[in-house]
Order: C-alpha cells, then sequence, then structure tokens
C-alpha cells in the first residue's frame, strides 16, 4: 500500500494561514475577556461587593482598572487588566491587606473629628480621645493595618468560567 499527499505546498501555505488566523481569532477573543473582567471589577467597586467602594468615579479606584490590548508575540497571545496604578496606589493595599498600622494625624486643624459609626468608641493607649455629643475628637489615631479586599482577585476568580466559555468560542470558528 502506498499513500501519497500531493500539492504539500499548497496545504502547507493553508495551514500556516489557518494558524495565523486562528491567532488573530484568538487575541480577539483575549480582548473580550480583558474587557468583560474589566467591566465585572469596576461594578464591584460600584456596588461595595468586595468591601470597599470607589466612590470618586474614573479619579477613584474604578477609573484605575484599564484593559492593555493583547498582543501576539510568536505563539503567545497576551492582555492585561491591571489596577490601583497612579493615584489609586492604595488599591494595592486593599487587594493584599495591610502590613503595618499607621499613624493619622491632623493637617489643617488642630485635632481630628468625626461621629462614631457602630463602635463603642473605645479609647486607644495610644491616642486621646474625648466625647462630646457622639463627636469623638483625637490628636492622633493608630490606625491597624487594612484587612485583605480582593476587589481584583475575586471577581477574576468569580469570571474564569465567563472568560474559558469566550475563550473556547474559537472552537466554533471557521479557520479555512
Amino acid at each position: 500500500m502506498q499513500i501519497q499527499i500531493q500539492h504539500v505546498e499548497e496545504v502547507k501555505e493553508r495551514l500556516s494561514g489557518a494558524y495565523k488566523k486562528a491567532l488573530v481569532l484568538m487575541q480577539e477573543k483575549v480582548n473580550r475577556a480583558s474587557l468583560f473582567l474589566q467591566s465585572k471589577i469596576v461594578q464591584g467597586l460600584a456596588a461595595g461587593t468586595y468591601g470597599i467602594k470607589s466612590r470618586r468615579g474614573s479619579a477613584g479606584l474604578a477609573g484605575s482598572v484599564r484593559v492593555t490590548p493583547s498582543e501576539i508575540q510568536g505563539d503567545l497571545v497576551e492582555g492585561f487588566v491591571t489596577g490601583a496604578g497612579g493615584t489609586s496606589w492604595y488599591g494595592k493595599v486593599h487587594e493584599f491587606g495591610g502590613t503595618r498600622s499607621y499613624t493619622i494625624e491632623p493637617t489643617s486643624a488642630k485635632a481630628l473629628a468625626w461621629k462614631p459609626f457602630g463602635s463603642s468608641g473605645s479609647v486607644g493607649k495610644q491616642s486621646a480621645f474625648a466625647f462630646t455629643r457622639d463627636v469623638i475628637f483625637a490628636r492622633k489615631v493608630i490606625h491597624p493595618p487594612l484587612p485583605q479586599r480582593r476587589w481584583m482577585g475575586e471577581p477574576v476568580s468569580e469570571g474564569k468560567a465567563d472568560v474559558v466559555k469566550i475563550i473556547n468560542e474559537i472552537k466554533s470558528e471557521q479557520l479555512f
């Protein structure tokens, strides 16, 4: 029995074209998946779903969530969703949790003042509190480390199945 394949160069060229088309389609799917994740993260911040709420709109943490368009590098298609850049550096502290306490002192007054919200207003050893008509005054306060609030990690984990579905759509695309 003899098997012959004719027109090998033509087949090779068609396969190469399909491969290139598959990479471009994959790039489109990665971009779509990245936009989906960006939207999920921003919506979660707007709703306060992950323990923090972006109150400043596009000037705050939600405005720092950006999509970097995907690129094809050899056999790799890579895209990114980033956040907590620039003036929103504090987003990294929320995402990973704080590592140390920090001092809060007044900048334009002699004391800090606030109304307690759902707390007994207990006095700390390192702060001098005074209570007057449901208002707390202090010369400084020592804030404990911030807890971890995964405002990017959680939506990414929750959206994983949707991202896989978007990427797998390439299986139904016509490549030839």
